[in-house]
């Protein structure tokens, strides 16, 4: 027990461990994942720059109402004697202005910046005279991003300057809270950039996922499963050992006190023997004779109960007449206890006959009425009624809780295992699986304090 404890635990550790790694793992493959999508989405906005340039182009439309975003400037590019970058602005009088100087980077992929410059030259030359439409750019984003395996259900571009100032505003674009904003500049000088606003990336990377978060919470799923189905046998082996115990301590007990009886009896008749002290004799050959038997019915309460013997267990069954039967077990066992039991039978119809084995059927009763007068107090009413139907058992005992109800039948299972009316959690285990092997069921109703009603009902076949 202790070693599968162990093994458990260990196995748990290990279940955890592996489930931690997987979950830093889909947070790395997540980051990855949108890390791409991002670098995606913004490759796409550049190149989505150039077709719109291109669309202008070609199509040649009316452009009366053009927005002049040079605002009647110039702007010039060139390298000084030091290689540096410099970009130049030319106002209306002449004036020369320097708005930025660039060191050349040895690091940097000079192709990708000669795109940008040439679509930053681009702009500067043909915006005042071909402006910027939006039209095109949703339908173009959309299929630059379905090229790299993005399906975002909204797109929607729009053109802004510094300081995020609407330009040219998307009449499409209502909500922008909700989605996830992207932005390309194609005029570093002036501020001016497509800014993008998509179906928030984790919609899009949760989808691209989704095979394996299923998976993932599969396993998870049997994981848990796993380990409530471990946790419950583990307290059923928990419990099975606990209630093994009880009962060892108590059969140990039982079985002692009727030999240890027996052998007080025949040790004295031993010791101090008198062949015409008849009545002695006879007093203690009857006191070994009971305890005897008293310990052969426990044996073989105890051998009934096994599993592999009620496999191979042969039922004599033979019609009965319930109603002797049921008034010879009161009187035998209100001879034996010392309470004062007042038994209440009730037969219908009076002549009533079931088909059982005499004495598996007689052991049922004789438990059920013994249990009842144990757990009551002093002076105990049985009822018994029986039909056609089947028999009831009632008492107005002490009652079991509610709790322990679904367990009463369990072997081994006592509802106090220190509970000094005795027993070994067997009786009612027994009569369980006897009524089984007759094709009967057995149930219960108690209620603390108000007592206890079993009840068999019979086969209809």
């Amino acid at each position: 027990m202790k070693r599968f404890r162990i093994i458990t635990l260990l196995s748990t550790i290990a279940a955890l461990i592996l489930l931690v790694c997987d979950g830093i793992y889909m947070a790395r493959l997540y980051q990855s994942i949108r890390a791409n999508m991002e670098r995606d989405i913004k490759a796409a906005l550049r190149e989505v720059d150039i077709d719109e340039l291109w669309y202008r182009i070609e199509h040649q439309l009316d452009y009366g109402h053009a927005y002049d975003i040079l605002k009647g400037r110039t702007i010039s590019g060139k390298y000084d004697s030091r290689g540096d970058s410099v970009m130049l602005e030319d106002n209306t009088y002449g004036e020369s202005r320097e708005l930025s100087r660039h060191k050349p980077d040895k690091s940097r992929f000079y192709v990708n910046q000669m795109i940008g410059e040439m679509s930053v030259q681009m702009h500067l030359q043909m915006d005042s005279i071909l402006p910027v439409r939006l039209q095109p750019l949703d339908s173009l984003l959309r299929l630059r991003l379905e090229a790299r395996g993005l399906q975002p259900a909204t797109v929607h571009v729009q053109l802004e300057g510094a300081s995020d100032r609407v330009l040219l505003a998307n009449p499409g674009l209502t909500e922008k809270a909700s989605l996830e904003r992207f932005e390309a500049i194609f005029n570093p000088y002036m501020g001016y950039k497509y800014t993008a606003y998509l179906t928030p990336l984790p919609r899009l990377i949760a989808s691209q996922m989704s095979g394996i978060i299923f998976c993932t919470a599969l396993l998870i799923l049997v994981f848990a499963l796993t380990f409530i189905y471990m946790w419950r046998c583990i307290s059923k082996m928990r419990t099975a050992e606990e209630m093994k115990e009880s009962f060892v301590n108590s059969m140990t007990h039982e079985l002692k006190t009727p030999v240890a009886i027996a052998y007080s009896a025949a040790d004295s008749l031993l010791r101090y023997p008198d062949s015409n002290d008849k009545t002695r004799t006879q007093q203690y050959l009857g006191i070994i004779q009971e305890q005897l038997q008293r310990h052969s019915a426990m044996v073989e309460s105890i051998l009934s109960t096994d599993f592999r013997r009620r496999r191979t267990l042969t039922l004599d069954l033979r019609p009965i007449e319930v109603r002797p039967l049921l008034e010879e077990i009161c009187s035998n066992l209100s001879m034996k206890s010392s309470k004062e039991v007042d038994y209440r039978i009730e037969v219908s119809p009076p002549d009533l006959e079931i088909m059982a084995d005499p004495l598996h059927f007689a052991n049922i009763i004789s438990n059920l009425i013994d249990n009842s007068i144990k757990y009551s107090a002093e002076h105990v009413t049985i009822r018994i009624i029986a039909d056609e139907e089947g028999i009831r058992v009632a008492d107005n005992g002490i009652g079991i809780p509610s709790r322990h109800q679904s367990r009463v039948f369990e072997r081994f299972y006592r509802v106090d295992a220190n509970a000094s009316a005795g027993g070994y959690g067997i009786g009612l285990y027994y009569v369980k699986n006897i009524c089984e092997r007759l094709g009967w069921t057995i149930s219960l109703q108690s209620r603390p304090g108000r007592g206890t009603e079993f009840i068999i009902r019979f086969s209809r076949q």
